[in-house]
């Protein structure tokens, strides 16, 4: 039993009451004995259990490390994942493909390792394979790495699932196949290859059943060749489609194809389509395809090529033209008729009977030369020879021959054609013959000729005497035409010259400039005329040098003009200077008288004694003119001696600047080196006198500047062909500028007549430059103006240098150098010259022979050339000294040449070199002088030179 009680509160009366409730717990303490019992009996089976799960433990641990170790040796890929596709393992063979550690893919997409192309398609096959049920699946793709390595794999993917079909995950084996999928690309594209090669060959092909015929194969060509379409034809036999020629033919062709496997280039006739024959070269082998025994053919159409050979065997037959074929050791093994009639053969046999090595077949060379030279080239062109007839006759053969070698280089034959040209050699000899003799014609002409194109102008042939006339090489000018070689000064000429000659087929006597290779300009008579040779235009022309005619007529004209001013200034001379003796007589008078009439003027007139002293003043003036005049008119009298002419410049300057006006500025350039001047002092000081006061007077008044410059100078061509009066050589120039007026055109025209003036009335004689230009112009010298208005002006005067010095009185002996016997040739056109020369030379001591014609000189000099020294005159009518120089050069090289001229025109030093002429000496010649040239020249030849 059990007993409870409880003390319950106190009764209203104070009392405390106890309940109390007795229970039989009987049952109660049977259950927990139970309960005990059972609890014991479960903690022993839970101990058990235990104990049973710690090996079962135990066991699956070795059974995971053994399968995990399974998983990470095996050599592919192996990853599990989830029911959403994301990585819940994977061994380290993925990690390796991946380059990513293991680690970094767990928990992500199982498809993030396909590439982006690929994903989309294995997606879905992941997809379709879950929502059908399929235990697994197998599917290709490529996969990148991280390091953009592409790999194709081959995944293989078991899908698991629970008991109730619920998706669980994915395991995957995932193998790389790239060298699997790199030999199906090369198969597949060889496969394309030999395809193409099939399908485009331009040769027939076909494959064929062994067994009865039947076409498995036909190619393009085939096709096309035979007319069928590959659907007509594939299916049935050769000999229902009709393609032999005849059923022998097959029928042969097959049994030697049966018994060797094989027949290569047979000929035969086959049938296209339409029942045309044609020729065709047949090759078949027996191959296997696909385990059946077939037949692979090829045919080629040879009936054009057929057609072509017997078209060449009839030209090879009938052409004229020798065509052979030898051997090495002579044997002719082909000819056509033509070579066997060439050679005066009956018959190609009867040529064939001869060996080519055997002596006497060829003339002038033997076989074996020709077969070093051929196999030497390997080809010989138009190689001409003789060969020997069959009668011993010589004939003349241009060959076009090659030698045809083996695989081992080993030479075969011969093969070429030959052609006799033998009456062409003949013709071209007659021809060479016609050609040297209008050759020698061409160059012998002393006309100048040359032909060209018409079409551009380019130069073919050219003579010697265009080539002496314009100072060129044959090499200069072929080639070129007359405008790129700068012959024509005037290029208008040029143009009109060849439009007329375009138009009018013939130009006759057309007058032009022309400019040789040195610069010198050459007056030309030029004829044309426009010729068709060989189907070529072509243009004859020719040229006359008139160059001596149009300067003797410009000589001519010039003379008169300046005889016309000399002998006008001789007559105002004449004039003046006989009105000024009067005058000064007159005037002599006049000023005595008024001394004396002023000497007894009593102080008690001063107004008279000013009247006499005007007078006087007039006297003096009119005193001045008439020295003036008088110096005109007798410019041409007064001694001359060496002087400088910069001491003759400071006295003159000397007495002038205390009569210039203060507001004219006068500066000074003088060389103190400048050399003597032959003059006449007085002369000299009133030239530069006048000079100068002209120049203050053009100031006006006004201030200004007078330059006055005086230095050595070398007058060369430029200088002389301004200045004609001039000589080339040093000179001393007086140069006198002013900041003033200046003048126009009309005034400088007439500034040196004598009485011309622009100043007023009683301002000016118009005698101070008349004056300067007389005394200048007698003292072999040239005076030159510039000016412009409000430019003010410069004078220029030139004064010929004279060597030694500026000193009076006995010269001394000159120290003349003289010759031992030596020739001289001295060709001068005027006699007078000449024998003056001559008188020279023979006194200096040497032999000369004189000439007044360059044409008999060049003649004399042809036949006997023996002359030391040459000197010759620049200017002669026929011929000037430049080109009878050449002329003398050409036929001996080295001979020293002096060219002697009063008047050397444009020609330079450099002309004078390139001309090959030695020395140029002025004329007229002076005996030291000419002297010391002769004596350094023979000096100076090399030894044993001309």
């Amino acid at each position: 039993m059990q007993f409870r009680s409880q003390f319950v509160e106190c009764h209203p009366d104070g009392t405390h009451v106890r309940d109390g409730v007795a229970i039989d717990i009987t049952a109660h303490k049977r259950a927990e004995d139970e309960v005990r019992n059972l609890n014991t009996h479960l903690e022993r089976l839970v101990e058990q259990r235990t104990a049973d799960l710690a090996a079962k433990s135990a066991r699956l641990e070795t059974s995971e490390k053994l399968y995990r170790s399974l998983v990470e040796s095996i050599n592919h890929g192996y990853f599990v994942a989830d029911h959403r596709s994301l990585f819940t393992y994977c061994n380290s063979a993925v990690s390796a493909v991946l380059g990513v550690p293991a680690e970094s893919l767990l928990g992500t997409s199982s498809f993030r390792i396909v590439c982006d192309e690929d994903r989309p398609r294995v997606v879905a096959a992941y997809r379709d394979a879950v929502r059908a049920g399929e235990p697994v699946l197998s599917v290709e793709f490529r996969l990148r790495s991280a390091t953009g390595r592409i790999l194709w794999v081959e995944q293989a993917t078991t899908i698991v699932r629970d008991a109730a079909g619920h998706l669980e995950g994915f395991r995957n084996v995932v193998r790389d196949i790239s060298e699997r999928k790199a030999a199906e690309e090369r198969l597949r594209r060889s496969e394309e290859r030999y395809r193409a090669v099939f399908d485009h060959s331009p040769i027939m092909i076909g494959l064929t059943s062994l067994a009865d015929g039947r076409v498995l194969e036909f190619n393009a060509a085939a096709v096309t060749g035979f007319g069928y379409a590959r659907e007509e034809a594939i299916g049935r036999t050769t000999v229902e489609l009709g393609l032999w020629g005849d059923a022998s033919s097959r029928d042969q062709l097959m049994g030697t194809l049966r018994q060797s496997g094989r027949v290569a280039g047979v000929e035969t006739w086959l049938r296209r389509k339409g029942g045309e024959r044609f020729r065709a070269l047949f090759s078949a082998t027996c191959i296997d395809v696909a385990g059946v025994p077939a037949v692979l053919s090829t045919v080629q159409d040879v009936t054009a090529q057929r057609e072509t050979e017997l078209r060449y065997r009839h030209m090879f037959e009938n052409t004229p033209v020798g065509i052979y074929r030898t051997s090495p050791d002579g044997r002719v093994l082909l000819a056509n008729p033509a070579l066997a009639t060439m050679l005066g053969y009956p018959s190609v046999e009867a040529l064939a009977a001869r060996n080519l090595s055997d002596p006497g077949c060829f003339a002038g060379h033997s076989r074996r030369e020709f077969q070093e030279r051929v196999e030497g080239t390997g080809e010989l062109r138009g190689f001409e020879t003789a060969w020997r007839r069959a009668d011993g006759e010589v004939i003349h053969v241009s060959e076009n021959v090659r030698v045809v070698r083996d695989e081992t280089g080993q030479v075969l034959y011969y093969e070429g054609t030959a052609e006799d040209i033998t009456a062409r050699r003949k013709a071209e000899v007659a021809l060479r013959e016609s050609e040297a003799m209008f050759h020698g014609v061409f160059e012998a002409s002393p006309i100048p000729i040359l032909l060209s194109n018409a079409e551009d102008g380019t130069i073919l042939v050219v003579n010697r005497a265009a080539l002496l006339a314009f100072e060129y090489e044959s090499g200069e000018v072929r080639g070129r035409n007359t405008g790129q070689i700068g012959i024509w000064v005037r290029p208008e000429q040029r143009d009109e010259f060849f439009r007329k000659i375009s138009t009018e087929k013939s130009v006759q006597g057309f007058e032009a400039v022309m400019c040789t290779k040195s610069g010198q300009e050459r007056v030309m008579l030029c004829n044309g005329t426009l010729l068709t040779v060989a189907s070529r235009r072509l243009i004859l022309a020719s040229g006359i040098d008139i160059t001596a005619l149009r300067q003797a007529e410009t000589e001519q004209a010039r003379l008169q003009e300046r005889m016309f001013q000399h002998q006008k200034f001789e007559a105002l001379g004449t004039l003046a200077g006989g009105v000024a003796h009067d005058f000064n007589n007159i005037l002599t008078g006049v000023i005595n008288y008024t001394a004396l009439a002023q000497a007894d003027c009593p102080p008690s007139h001063p107004q008279v004694r000013e009247f006499l002293n005007e007078v006087l003043a007039c006297g003096e003036r009119a005193k001045e003119l008439v020295r003036q005049i008088l110096l005109f008119s007798r410019a041409e009298s007064g001694r001359k001696e060496p002087v400088l002419a910069q001491v003759i410049l400071k006295e003159a300057l000397a007495l002038l600047r205390s009569t210039l006006p203060a507001t004219a500025k006068i500066e000074t350039e003088v060389d103190r080196q400048a050399p003597v001047v032959l003059a006449n002092p007085t002369q000299l000081h009133q030239v530069i006198v006048n000079l100068v006061i002209n120049a203050a007077q053009s100031l006006q008044g006004r201030p200004g500047q007078i330059r006055i410059r005086l230095q050595r100078v070398a007058v060369e061509a430029d200088t002389v062909r301004a200045l004609p009066d001039l000589q080339p050589g040093p000179h001393v120039r007086l140069e006198v500028t002013d900041s003033g007026c200046g003048m126009d055109e009309p005034v400088l025209a007439r500034i040196f007549e004598p009485f011309f003036t622009t100043k007023p009335v009683g301002e000016g004689t118009g005698l101070g430059l008349a004056v300067v230009h007389s005394v200048v112009r007698n003292h072999q010298g040239a005076v030159s103006v510039r000016s412009r208005p409000g430019q003010g002006s410069t004078f220029e005067v030139y004064l010929p240098a004279r060597p030694g010095p500026a000193r009076h009185g006995r010269r001394d002996k000159p120290d003349l150098r003289r010759g031992r016997g030596e020739h001289v040739l001295l060709v001068d056109d005027e006699r007078i010259a000449a024998d003056s020369a001559k008188l020279l030379l023979d006194r200096l001591g040497y032999r000369v022979t004189v000439f007044s014609s360059p044409e008999a000189a060049l003649a004399q000099f042809y036949v006997n050339p023996a002359f030391d020294v040459a000197i010759l005159d620049y200017q002669m009518p026929t011929m000037t000294g430049v080109m009878l120089a050449s002329r003398l050069l050409a036929h001996r090289p080295g001979l020293p040449i002096v060219m002697a001229s009063g008047y050397a025109g444009g020609l330079t030093a450099e002309a004078l070199q390139a001309a090959g002429v030695t020395r140029l000496l002025p004329k007229p010649f002076e005996l030291e002088e000419l002297s010391r040239v002769l004596h350094e020249i023979l000096t100076q030849r090399p030894p044993g030179g001309a």
